[in-house]
């Protein structure tokens, strides 16, 4: 009787318990139970919180800083994202970036053999192409944040880089007729990376997310995985985690990852947002044993399907995923650019709602 007793005043201890968003986002990445699911921010979306064209965001600092602060405001998100694309780190090294003006940006293949990966250099990120506005972006959040919230800068993983600056078909091509080129390619990616993830933990970042899409199941097999995309994910991490501590890693990865859940788990990343193509039970027993997950909400149903829709599709996650702590509200990846606000409210709504512990039916 006094056990039970004891027991129920420590559940309503916990539930009158209200943590700030670092303590709830850090208590998920220890696969602990917070006070309710954390919820990331979004990224280029945010502008159409703030009536500008993606162009505007991904050249300005300031404008990226009022897209990400006017959707902490609105949504009470846990994470502030700094700015990214698919160009940044690429123009950075000499590519021309094309910056739509709703659109993501993105470049053009700029290597085509070993040569050409000794000509380039590593960035500075205070001189380089956009990185002096991403890294700007970083210390105006970081000074906003007041260290209550997680601010995320953002690196390509190797393989990713490596793929953005040779192309995916000359990549894919490189793979079975030329490995070393890859690897140099990669090499040169690690060296990047070093000096930008530092240059951002200096301005500010709590956490590092990178970005690994080539190292999908859609486009590669487990095999290169394992033996190429795995070790350089690995090194990445090691590097994150050396500049900005135990939590500093965000790993995402796109596409169907069902059979490398494993090897992903060797990564070394404190959370790992995947795409809606992953069966989340899966997930959950096979990776959500060693990190926090997050992710999988359909990004399809939140461009096209109703409020309805996104908060059955978002209750399905949390169903599979959030049990017993360790699972963070984000969608399958960024938020599509012309979603509907509704969308995404009915989305935070259901993470504002899931306080632990949770009921399951």
């Amino acid at each position: 009787m006094l056990i039970n007793l004891f027991i129920a005043i420590a559940l309503f201890i916990k539930l009158c318990v209200v943590l700030n968003s670092r303590e709830r986002y850090e208590t998920a990445m220890r696969l602990e139970e917070p006070d309710r699911i954390p919820i990331l921010n979004w990224n280029a979306w945010c502008a159409n919180l703030i009536g500008v064209k993606t162009s505007e965001i991904h050249q300005k600092a300031e404008t990226w800083v009022k897209a990400q602060l006017t959707s902490l405001e609105k949504f009470d998100t846990d994470c502030l994202m700094g700015l990214s694309d698919a160009a940044l780190e690429a123009q950075a090294m000499g590519a021309i970036a094309k910056i739509p003006e709703w659109n993501i940006p993105y470049s053009e293949p700029i290597v085509r053999n070993a040569e050409d990966v000794d000509k380039l250099e590593v960035p500075d990120p205070k001189k380089d192409g956009r990185l002096p506005v991403a890294l700007k972006a970083v210390e105006i959040l970081s000074k906003e944040a007041k260290g209550k919230i997680y601010v995320s800068g953002n690196a390509c993983a190797p393989f990713t880089m490596a793929g953005i600056l040779i192309g995916a078909e000359q990549l894919a091509y490189s793979l079975v007729k030329d490995l070393d080129f890859v690897k140099k390619c990669m090499d040169f990616s690690l060296r990047h990376a070093k000096v930008w993830i530092k240059a951002q933990v200096d301005a500010g970042a709590d956490q590092i997310i990178t970005w690994d899409p080539f190292g999908s199941g859609d486009l590669f097999s487990v095999k290169h995985y394992k033996e190429l995309v795995l070790p350089y994910a690995k090194k990445i991490s090691e590097i994150i985690k050396r500049f900005g501590g135990k939590y500093a890693h965000h790993y995402h990865i796109c596409g169907d990852t069902n059979d490398r859940l494993s090897e992903i788990g060797e990564v070394g990343a404190s959370i790992v947002s995947l795409d809606e193509k992953d069966d989340m039970n899966l997930v959950k027993k096979t990776l959500g044993v060693k990190t926090c997950l997050a992710g999988n909400v359909k990004t399809n149903t939140l461009l096209m399907g109703t409020p309805e829709q996104v908060e059955l599709d978002t209750r399905e996650c949390v169903k599979k995923a959030a049990r017993g702590g360790g699972y963070v509200i984000w969608p399958g990846c960024d938020v599509p650019l012309d979603s509907p606000v509704k969308n995404v409210e009915a989305m935070v709504k259901v993470g504002r709602e899931h306080t632990y512990p949770i009921c399951f039916h």
